[in-house]
C-alpha cells in the first residue's frame, strides 16, 4: 500500500516573530500563526489524512488544530520534540551565540554528532530520541 507522510513547520510564534532561538520552549503561536493554521487546513483539508502526528509541543497541536476539529484521529509524540538549543533558547541571536551555532553545525556536517550548545541536545541524542519514533 502507498503511504505518504507530509511534514508541516508550526506556525509562526512571538519568539519566531522576534527571531529568537526558541527549541525546546513550549510556546503558543500567535495571530498571525492562527491565520497560518487556518490558510494550511484550508489548502491541505482535502488531501485524506488519515492521522496527525504532533510533538508535546504546544505550538505543534494548535498549528494542526483545524484538522483534528474536523475529526482526524491525532497522536502526542514528545519524541519529536525540537531540538533543545541549550543556553540560546529565550535569547536573541548574538556573534558569539551565531559562532557557537555555526561550530556545532560544521562538527555535526564533519560526522561528530556528539557536539552540541551548553545545555543542549547534540545530534547523536537527537537521533537517539527520533528512531524509536521512526520506528513506530
Amino acid at each position: 500500500m502507498d503511504k505518504r507522510l507530509w511534514i508541516f513547520r508550526h506556525a509562526e510564534t512571538e519568539l519566531n516573530r522576534k527571531g529568537m532561538v526558541q527549541g525546546k520552549i513550549d510556546t503558543h503561536i500567535n495571530d498571525e500563526g492562527l491565520r497560518q493554521s487556518k490558510a494550511l487546513f484550508e489548502k491541505y483539508s482535502g488531501h485524506g489524512f488519515e492521522k496527525i502526528l504532533v510533538s508535546g509541543l504546544q505550538r505543534t497541536h494548535q498549528t494542526m488544530r483545524p484538522f483534528i476539529e474536523a475529526g482526524i484521529p491525532y497522536e502526542v509524540h514528545p519524541a519529536i520534540n525540537e531540538l533543545s538549543w541549550g543556553y540560546q533558547e529565550g535569547m536573541m541571536p548574538t556573534a558569539e551565540s551565531t559562532e557557537d551555532y555555526h561550530r556545532v553545525v560544521c562538527a555535526w556536517e564533519s560526522g561528530d554528532l556528539h557536539t552540541k550548545l551548553r545545555e543542549g541536545e547534540s545530534a547523536h541524542e537527537l537521533r537517539e530520541r527520533l528512531v524509536p519514533f521512526i520506528e513506530h
